[in-house]
């Protein structure tokens, strides 16, 4: 009898530990940097990102589903270009669900300069927004986001060796923290905005 409601109890706790990445109101930085308004606006990127990088477009079984999207994304280390299952179309109508503020803590928008002369609208990471702040708190206790936030200082917003190191080293990335999964899915985001925005080349990452 001891045992049984041991091992329920261990069934009980692991059920737990797999239903609070959900919540991004656990974790003190994210509470201590934006409103509660704001925060319901990150979780639906989140939401939309991981039923986006989902075969059966929901947010079950998120473990496999990272996993499967991750080695996918590794896949690109071999023929150098990226290619991402997100549509954009419809990420535009998610950016619609969420308060203009909230975007601007995340983004700017700005203009670039194509190879062939043309002027074309883009978006960039926003390195003076609460997103930035964010990073910066959580790089105090995570080499992984330290390495990442250092590489956003020096580059001035999302660059190739940025999503290079996270196609590579995509195991130190602990999808159990909901501060991760939220990195992970601006991050994507970002860069699904780059890629098909303005119907541009793919972006090249060294196969090295």
């Amino acid at each position: 009898m001891k045992n049984l409601l041991l091992l329920l109890g261990l069934l009980f706790s692991f059920t737990q530990i797999q239903a609070t990445p959900d919540n991004l109101n656990s974790d003190a930085s994210i509470d201590s940097i934006f409103t509660q308004n704001e925060i319901r606006d990150l979780e639906v990127l989140v939401g939309f990102f991981e039923k986006q990088i989902s075969t059966k477009g929901t947010t079950e079984d998120l473990p496999s589903t990272y996993q499967a999207f991750f080695e996918k994304m590794a896949q690109t280390k071999k023929i150098g270009a990226i290619k991402l299952p997100l549509d954009f179309e419809e990420q535009q109508k998610i950016y619609q669900q969420i308060d203009p503020k909230t975007f601007d803590e995340i983004w700017l928008g700005s203009k670039a300069i194509t190879h062939e002369g043309d002027t074309i609208n883009t978006i960039q990471l926003n390195r003076e927004g609460k997103y930035k702040r964010l990073l910066e708190a959580l790089s105090t206790q995570n080499p992984t986001l330290l390495k990442y936030d250092y590489d956003l200082e020096t580059a001035g917003d999302l660059s190739p060796a940025m999503v290079a190191h996270v196609i590579k080293k995509y195991p130190k990335y602990d999808i159990s923290q909901p501060t991760v999964r939220l990195v992970l899915a601006i991050h994507y985001l970002t860069l699904n905005d780059r890629l098909k925005r303005n119907n541009g080349p793919l972006m090249r990452i060294s196969s090295n």
